[in-house]
């Protein structure tokens, strides 16, 4: 990930450089956890799986409120393998940074992996680049077969870093298997691009040109005259991009991650654009799991009525009742805990009570574990 501050960079505990990234840097990767695997089976017939990360970073994250360290992108996807096959991973992949420190950290830590035995591509097949990500885009693209499968993650935080030239370039050489991850930063950098202030937008005017790939995203700004209708504009842009990444052939097109810091607020999306049926399906599956904060969550839910929370699976078929009509703030709250969706019209239990109903994302998979679920449903007050 390009880095905004200088500030950024700390040592991690490998006595290498690391990079300060908090709860929302981790929801991010946790896709990678989630997708990789499925992905790499439903490829496995391909003789070449290409990984491009086009800014990668050091390879290590560091927590600065809880100093927990993870792993970047690269070292996961360097580990990965397919469900129940060590065999079947990434054969290729591209690693690339502009800033020269993050590339020799990033080679380093991925030394250190190769020689654990922990890095599944060959030595010959690793490709460490130190340019802009940019220049380089062309150059990756004509140099992976028109038939392998490619990953493309751009990790970007603000819209100079990435420009529409460059996602057009990832579809002009006739690839049939092109997926891209990337951090659309609407929060963190558009929304402040987009402010009122004229010399604001004049100044963020051809860097969201050069984004966007057109100037459509000025006509959507000039529609805004309050700023309560700052949500539709920011909703309005997010859609404008992604109808124009469906233009450019890939027909599956969603935000796989809406990260937020604390609270409500917002940070940015990660969207995920596939050509393919199956990837278009692994990569919904992997937007409508919880991340660990939603399961530990409805851990203590179903904890409550004795039912083991590992025998849980997706499904929106039950739901809890809430007592008395909630502020917009516990709706928002319930409906992230739970990733569930609010009715906004009360019902009424026997007692002729009115309350409010939100559907949950999981149920036991055991049929009487099922019933004892129905018959005690939690209630919030």
């Amino acid at each position: 990930m390009t880095p905004s501050r200088e500030n950024e960079w700390v040592i991690a505990s490998d006595g290498l450089r690391g990079r300060r990234n908090g709860r929302w840097g981790q929801e991010k990767l946790s896709s990678f956890d989630d997708f990789l695997p499925a992905a790499l089976k439903a490829t496995g017939t391909k003789r070449e799986r290409h990984f491009v990360d086009l800014f990668v970073g050091p390879g290590r994250n560091v927590d600065p409120t809880t100093s927990e360290e993870f792993e970047g992108s690269a070292i996961r996807v360097l580990r990965s393998s397919a469900h129940g096959d060590d065999s079947l991973h990434f054969t290729h992949a591209v690693l690339v940074n502009k800033d020269s420190d993050d590339q020799a950290a990033l080679e380093s830590r991925v030394e250190r992996l190769r020689e654990s035995g922990g890095c599944r591509i060959p030595e010959k097949h690793l490709e460490f680049l130190n340019v802009n990500a940019n220049l380089a885009v062309n150059h990756i693209m004509r140099r992976i077969h028109q038939k392998a499968y490619a990953l493309i993650f751009a990790d970007i935080t603000r819209p100079s870093h990435w420009k529409w030239s460059s996602v057009r370039a990832l579809r002009n050489h006739g690839h049939a298997s092109v997926d891209l991850y990337m951090l659309f930063p609407l929060h963190m950098a558009i929304n402040r691009m987009t402010s009122f202030n004229s010399q604001t937008m004049e100044e963020s005017g051809p860097a969201l040109n050069e984004f966007f790939g057109t100037d459509e995203w000025q006509e959507l700004v000039a529609q805004r005259q309050t700023d309560a209708q700052s949500r539709n504009l920011r909703r309005a842009l997010l859609a404008l991009y992604m109808d124009r990444l469906k233009a450019l052939g890939w027909q599956h097109v969603l935000v796989a991650r809406d990260v937020r810091r604390t609270g409500d607020a917002g940070l940015y999306q990660m969207i995920y654009a596939s050509n393919h049926p199956a990837g278009g399906r692994i990569a919904r599956w992997s937007a409508d799991r919880p991340d660990d904060n939603q399961q530990s969550l409805f851990s203590r839910l179903v904890d409550l009525r004795g039912i083991d929370p590992k025998s849980c699976r997706p499904t929106p078929a039950l739901a809890i009742l809430v007592s008395g009509r909630p502020t917009v703030s516990r709706r928002r709250q319930l409906q992230r805990s739970h990733s569930g969706r609010g009715d906004r019209a009360p019902t009424q239990d026997r007692k002729g009570e009115r309350r409010y109903r939100f559907l949950l994302p999981y149920h036991p998979i055991d049929p009487a574990q099922v019933q004892l679920f129905k018959r005690s449903q939690e209630r919030f007050s």
